[in-house]
């Protein structure tokens, strides 16, 4: 009896070596086709991270390989023109339907409703409009991309929009009271800018405003940021611009945009915090913000 169950505990034993000899193969094979799995799969997104996934791919600058940096003026404009076109039907939803361009736009709007009224709106330019952002500003738009006039031209009818490169306005000459241009002289290097801003001298009144935005050269230099195409490429200080500015335009001031890590703020909290942002982007610190938004005045 005792020899029977022996055996039978021996049999158990065995039986129960094989099981947890499978149990472990099992198991290893789980875990190397979760890892596989995990490699080969996209990272699920919360609503957070989903809005910045949007923004971000939406602001970052175009693939390295597609769009090469080019030093040629002629070339870069052509690039520029092409981009636009192409991304022209995704473009309000992809920069501004999401709360980081809403954020964006608030600040910028705020700024424009400084400077300007109702009562200029029919005389104002809106240069490189793109879909029409800041139309409501202006009577008058001008934009590389054919492809972009054409949603601004569905937007606002009324408007009087013409296909045109900024540095060769066909304009006369005192034309507007105001000019303002947003989101152009970050993709042009600083001597393109002075072409552009002689061209806006030429078609604005005297005393007539040219509000513009570029990139801070000192926000970049801060955080080690560096474009890697034409995209969001050039940068530049008030002193710069002041320098450009003398004996044409008088500098009335600027005002900088978006001074928070924005990406890093959570959704929930972006309206919330973009009064103490807009406070920082009117500070003694301004300059540091991620954009500046330049006043001229010209003489």
């Amino acid at each position: 009896g005792q020899k029977r169950r022996r055996h039978k505990k021996c049999k158990l034993n065995v039986s129960k070596h094989l099981q947890c000899g499978k149990r472990r193969q099992r198991s290893a094979l789980a875990r190397l086709c979760n890892a596989e799995r995990r490699k080969n799969s996209k990272p699920k997104l919360t609503n957070f991270a989903l809005d910045d996934y949007k923004a971000n791919r939406a602001w970052n600058a175009p693939e390295e390989e597609e769009w090469s940096l080019n030093t040629d003026a002629l070339e870069m404009k052509t690039e520029i023109r092409n981009y636009y076109d192409k991304i022209a039907k995704d473009y309000d939803g992809s920069r501004f339907d999401n709360s980081y361009g809403a954020f964006i736009h608030a600040q910028e709007t705020n700024v424009l409703g400084q400077y300007l009224d109702d009562n200029s709106t029919n005389q104002n330019l809106d240069l490189a409009c793109g879909t029409g952002r800041f139309l409501p500003y202006a009577a008058f738009g001008a934009d590389i991309s054919g492809e972009m006039l054409q949603i601004a031209g569905q937007k606002y009818p009324d408007v009087h929009l013409v296909q045109s490169d900024a540095a060769q306005l066909p304009f006369e000459d005192q034309a507007f009271k105001n000019v303002l241009c947003f989101h152009l002289f970050m993709h042009l290097d600083m001597e393109t800018f002075d072409s552009i801003l002689k061209e806006v001298y030429r078609v604005t009144k005297s005393g007539g405003l040219f509000i513009f935005d570029v990139p801070s050269e000192k926000r970049r230099a801060f955080t080690k940021y560096t474009a890697a195409t034409w995209h969001g490429g050039n940068q530049t200080t008030s002193a710069e611009i002041i320098q450009l500015s003398q004996g044409s335009w008088d500098f009335v001031g600027f005002h900088g945009i978006s001074f928070l890590p924005l990406h890093r703020v959570p959704v929930w909290l972006r309206r919330p915090v973009r009064s103490v942002d807009t406070l920082l982007c009117n500070s003694p610190v301004k300059e540091y913000a991620s954009h500046l938004i330049f006043v001229l005045r010209k003489i």
